[in-house]
């Protein structure tokens, strides 16, 4: 028992020290740059609500694109997330874009997120010689017959195939390039975590599983939950394909839109009062007061879950 509450006792600390690291870091700059390239799907997913979205779909103008990076540059942001709502692998000049930012921010730390459907040994060797840092690869359910039930047009055959076709690149031409697998527990399907290390270890750098995202009855949720402060809201400027800027990578209808970087510098918006007023909320353990972030079930404890499980 004594253990348990020492254990316990020095993550709390461990928590509110690294949260004060983000708050001090929130008052320079956003230490991570998420772009939606693409607000288009191969998939239509249980967990999305792409189907009955009011949201346009569409690619974000490659001139904007080039006028977001070299706005980073200028604010000194290094490392880019390529993601959001859409499919970033369907985004036509996604090469270039890597390219792009690699010649702007030749020291950037490059994401690429995607369900990996469209990862044919051809588009992988591209993308890897591209130098991109990260590929992150969505893969929900046990098998065969839960992945397809949950990522609906999507097959499981060719997503083993593509994943082993990258590892093999990758090990062949010594790219330095990390997989990372992420796997998502939702309502009826619980990924059995011992198993998908397993099935997937041998192709991955590092797994992580969460939760889904949403909290549907939030008397279940800790106090600490409840209280302490999300990290993105200090740490990430989240660009839609139109330009708008929001508060969080959850809020994929733009429901919490607050500029956007056509009319405003990077760095302007990251310290606009609208957006300042709700991290004051966050701070004070009253973030529940804010409709995007009262029944989100994104957990502080998922910062520390996303180190290498294998």
């Amino acid at each position: 028992m004594q253990y348990i509450f020492l254990k316990q006792f020095k993550q709390l600390f461990l928590n509110i020290a690294i949260w004060f690291s983000y708050i001090k870091q929130s008052f320079k700059k956003p230490s991570v740059l998420v772009l939606e390239l693409t607000s288009l799907c191969n998939a239509k997913c249980l967990m999305c609500n792409k189907e009955n979205s009011s949201r346009t779909k569409e690619h974000m103008d490659y001139s904007l694109f080039k006028h977001i990076i070299n706005d980073a540059q200028i604010s000194k942001i290094n490392k880019i997330q390529l993601s959001f709502y859409g499919e970033s692998l369907l985004y036509p000049q996604l090469i270039d874009a890597i390219l792009y930012i690699r010649k702007k921010i030749p020291s950037a730390f490059i994401t690429l997120n995607t369900n990996g459907m469209l990862l044919t040994p051809k588009f992988a060797q591209e993308i890897l010689k591209s130098k991109i840092d990260s590929i992150a690869i969505s893969i929900d359910g046990n098998n065969k017959k839960e992945y397809e039930k949950i990522r609906i047009n999507l097959k499981w055959d060719i997503l083993q195939r593509n994943i082993r076709n990258l590892r093999e690149i990758i090990d062949k031409n010594n790219y330095s390039t990390k997989i990372g697998i992420m796997g998502l527990n939702i309502k009826d399907i619980i990924i059995d975590k011992k198993k998908y290390i397993n099935r997937w270890g041998s192709y991955a750098d590092t797994i992580f599983i969460r939760n889904e995202n949403q909290l549907n009855d939030e008397k279940k949720e800790f106090l600490f939950h409840k209280l302490m402060p999300c990290n993105k809201i200090f740490s990430q400027i989240v660009i839609m394909t139109s330009g708008d800027v929001t508060m969080c990578s959850y809020d994929w209808e733009g429901e919490e839109v607050y500029g956007n970087i056509k009319e405003s510098k990077l760095l302007e918006l990251w310290k606009t009062p609208t957006l300042q007023k709700k991290r004051y909320l966050h701070i004070v353990g009253m973030k529940k007061q804010l409709d995007l972030c009262r029944n989100c079930s994104y957990r502080v404890d998922d910062l520390f879950k996303r180190s290498n499980l294998l």
